[in-house]
This record gives C-alpha cells, sequence and structure tokens, in this order.
C-alpha cells in the first residue's frame, strides 16, 4: 500500500511517518517499476507499536535500539516510569508555582526575587520544578552526535540508554569544559616551555574554537525545529 493508506490506518500524517523512516525506525520496500514505496503488514503493524511507544513518551532514540535488539523493552519501560514520575514530580512543583503567582494577583507588578527565593527554598526541601538547562540538553546531544561522548559513556547504547538524563547532563558539563579549556590548557602549555606563545597556534585555536561554536549553533536550530516536529506529533 502507498504512503497515503498507511497514514490513514495508523492515523498518522504522512510527514510523520516520513519523519520516522528519516530515523531509521521504518524501512519499506520499493516497487521495482514506480519506486514508490510499498507498505506491507509488517509495516503497519511497526507503526503502530511506534505510536504505542511515543504515547508513553520514550525517545525515537530508544525505540531504534529497541528495534535492533540492543534494549529490553523492560528495562526501558521501567526507566521510562523513572523519568516520568520525576517529570511528574516536577510539574506538580510548576503547577503549585503558578497557583502561588495567581492566588497573590500581583503578576502585574511581579516580585521575581521573592518567587525565586520561594523557589530555591522549596527545592532545599525536596521538591522539584522544572530544569532550566535545554542550553546543556542541548550541547549533551550534540556531543554524542560528534561523538565526544561515547569515549566517555562506553558505548552508543550506553550513552543512549541506561545513563539517566541526570548523569548524561552531568558527563555533558564536563565534555563542554573539557572542548573550551583545550585551547587555553595547551597554549598556557606552550607559553611555559616557550615563553611566548606562537601566533599560528593563537590562529589554530580561534578557528578550532569558532568552528565549534558554529556547529553548535548550527545543531542547536535544528534541535529548535526537530523539537516543533516532535510536539506536533
Amino acid at each position: 500500500m502507498r504512503i497515503s493508506e498507511a497514514a490513514k490506518i495508523t492515523g498518522l500524517s504522512v510527514s510523520n511517518i516520513r519523519f520516522y523512516e528519516k530515523k531509521g525506525l521504518l524501512a519499506p520496500v520499493r516497487e521495482e517499476e514506480s519506486k514508490y514505496r510499498d507498505y506491507a503488514k509488517e509495516d503497519i503493524a511497526q507503526l503502530k507499536r511506534i505510536i504505542l511507544y511515543r504515547k508513553m513518551n520514550i525517545p525515537v532514540e530508544t525505540i531504534y535500539l529497541l528495534q535492533k535488539g540492543e534494549a529490553s523493552l523492560e528495562g526501558v519501560l521501567k526507566r521510562q516510569e523513572e523519568e516520568l514520575t520525576a517529570q511528574r514530580e516536577m510539574l506538580e512543583g510548576s503547577i503549585e508555582l503558578c497557583r502561588k503567582i495567581l492566588a497573590a494577583g500581583d503578576w502585574q507588578s511581579l516580585d521575581v526575587d521573592y518567587y525565586l527565593n520561594y523557589v530555591h527554598s522549596e527545592e532545599e526541601y525536596g521538591k522539584r520544578f522544572a530544569q532550566v538547562d535545554e542550553f546543556l540538553e542541548d550541547w549533551s546531544e550534540f556531543s554524542k552526535l560528534s561523538e565526544g561522548m561515547y569515549p566517555l559513556m562506553g558505548s552508543r547504547r550506553l550513552a543512549g540508554l541506561t545513563a539517566s538524563r541526570r548523569a548524561v547532563r552531568g558527563i555533558s558539563l564536563v565534555v563542554l569544559i573539557v572542548y573550551f579549556a583545550l585551547p587555553a590548557v595547551a597554549l598556557w602549555e606552550q607559553y611555559e616551555e616557550n615563553g611566548r606563545i606562537m601566533p599560528r597556534s593563537i590562529v589554530f585555536w580561534s578557528v578550532w574554537a569558532l568552528a565549534l561554536g558554529w556547529a553548535f549553533w548550527h545543531f542547536r536550530k535544528l534541535q529548535k525545529r526537530e523539537r516543533k516536529e516532535e510536539a506536533q506529533k
């Protein structure tokens, strides 16, 4: 069957199906003459399985590992339950903060410092609120993409599955520091050894830092676009 029929059966949009194909979750055969994708019953079953996993907010990357047999469904579900529970706790804290501000009725002249102090105080007692770490999460994904994290984590499977998000963020922060500290350390060692820094070294590390910064900036733009697409699925 054609992609439009597959979309009708599963309730997904054509763009959603193509998105999952792009991510390697689906590989329908192509007709020899027309070169159109031919979706078999197995492909429809796979799409329904993907829908079920996504309803549990399981990341596309983890679904890929499940398909490849590099992860067990039981292990993924247990970890996902833990993640969702943690997210629920953060959402509850955020909802309570919204209600507190609304109940005070002072949103026109909002005392930001007061509410930030309130959040800080509550967090010390174990309450959780939404984390402000989009930059670090993007850096985590960028590090994995550039293979900068996988050697530290041991393997792609470990990086994508067994590490908790908190651990991944922590390692990402270490990688971030290493990336940007490396030029400074290299230049300092050259100064210690020669008593001066060679101009070509400054040029090299400047280009290196600019290239890394540009690549990360471009990656963040793609991540924002992908998040928008994911939110529409």
